[in-house]
């Protein structure tokens, strides 16, 4: 990913292509497979089936979560800029990290039964 993005970054520089790199983080949402290994989905999937909710290390990690429908907007605002002379990658999520273990109790507070 990185290599691809420094080419379109050159082709923005020697020829004058318009380049628009977006990097996206830990998103989620409907029609997130139960099964992508992400950690969200694995909460909620392990949650409904009954098996206990699997935080690795502390959980104390944090991430930028996002939710699709807010990725999707910030992707659509970018892409849609008038007169865009940013060169280098754009961030698109949300500007407040939040724990892996955070998720996984509010998960497990959603579902009766939950460990």
């Amino acid at each position: 990913k990185r290599c691809t993005e420094a080419l379109l970054f050159e082709s923005n520089r020697v020829r004058g292509v318009d380049v628009r790199v977006a990097r996206i983080f830990n998103v989620y949402g409907p029609r997130t497979r139960a099964d992508d290994g992400r950690a969200v989905s694995n909460f909620i999937a392990n949650a409904l089936s009954g098996k206990p909710i699997v935080v690795h290390g502390d959980g104390l990690q944090t991430r930028s979560w996002g939710y699709v429908d807010d990725i999707v907007d910030g992707l659509e605002r970018l892409f849609w800029l008038e007169d865009f002379n940013h060169v280098g990658a754009i961030n698109v999520g949300n500007d407040r990290e939040v724990s892996v273990l955070e998720i996984a109790k509010y998960v497990a507070g959603l579902i009766p039964g939950t460990t």
